[in-house]
């Protein structure tokens, strides 16, 4: 049985969770907070005959996570997933390949899931500590900032990333700055008590190979170590692996992405 969760539902749909922290970091934190009843999610829960809870699905905005353990309901989950017609379908890439058999999405990105082992290995202290939290006056330029990145070519509109700041969706952002100017970032999402999502972590073209970037996520990383959360991150680039393996994370699983053209 399929059923949307509420509130009454957290402490079971925590602790299936909690079975993979690392793969379910997303779910953990966007229903630390936002809850069951904010507009940005909608959970749901598949249900066995004995009423132990399966599978669990969340819709975010316009995308959708899935996780599972075992046997679910793929038949009423697809119906779910038909209904919304959700623009991207993520999770782990075992489970969310099962999907790409039956729904109509044209791209799909593998990527492998890290987490920080203990402290992070401070390479550049001088350069760490250039590293400052931005606050959301920054969040123009720092949007202009990926808008001149290739990689991130379909980051939210302004409003949007405003808007996240605003709801917590995004917690907190690092930033180097040089001449008053930021030329690199690395922010946290999905924040809550157990960890933090790493995402963002970019440096203008003309300022890499400087270590700005390392240096930004080693401040967020430690900044998360000091509250006792645990930061994770995916990545699908070689060379970037290196350096986070560098920095202390260690590997936890792949994580797959469908998504559509926008076109579709």
């Amino acid at each position: 049985m399929i059923r949307k969760l509420c509130e009454e539902d957290r402490d079971i749909l925590t602790r299936f969770l909690r079975i993979e922290t690392e793969m379910n970091l997303f779910m953990l934190g966007d229903m630390e907070n936002f809850g069951f009843e904010h507009e940005c999610v909608e959970f749901r829960g598949d249900f066995n005959g004995a009423n132990n809870i399966r599978a669990a699905l969340l819709r975010f905005f316009e995308d959708f996570l899935f996780y599972a353990r075992g046997d679910f309901d793929l038949s009423g989950v697809l119906e779910v997933m038909r209904q919304a017609n959700p623009r991207r379908l993520a999770g782990k890439a075992g489970l969310i390949d099962v999907f790409a058999q039956h729904l109509d999405y044209d791209q799909r990105q593998e990527l492998t899931i890290t987490a920080m082992e203990g402290e992070p290995r401070i390479g550049n202290p001088a350069l760490i500590e250039r590293a400052c939290l931005a606050a959301r006056s920054d969040l123009p330029q720092i949007h202009e900032l990926y808008s001149q990145i290739e990689e991130f070519k379909h980051t939210p509109s302004l409003e949007q990333m405003e808007q996240r700041f605003d709801t917590n969706a995004i917690r907190k952002i690092f930033k180097i700055e040089e001449n008053g100017r930021i030329v690199s970032v690395a922010q946290s999402t999905a924040e809550c008590a157990y960890g933090a999502m790493i995402v963002g972590v970019a440096t203008l073209p003309e300022w890499r190979k400087r270590g700005y970037a390392t240096a930004c996520m080693a401040a967020l990383c430690r900044a998360l170590h000091d509250e006792g959360k645990r930061a994770c991150l995916f990545y699908d680039n070689p060379s970037a692996g290196r350096i986070y393996h560098g920095l202390g994370f260690r590997e936890f699983g792949r994580w797959l992405l469908l998504s559509r053209t926008e076109s579709q």
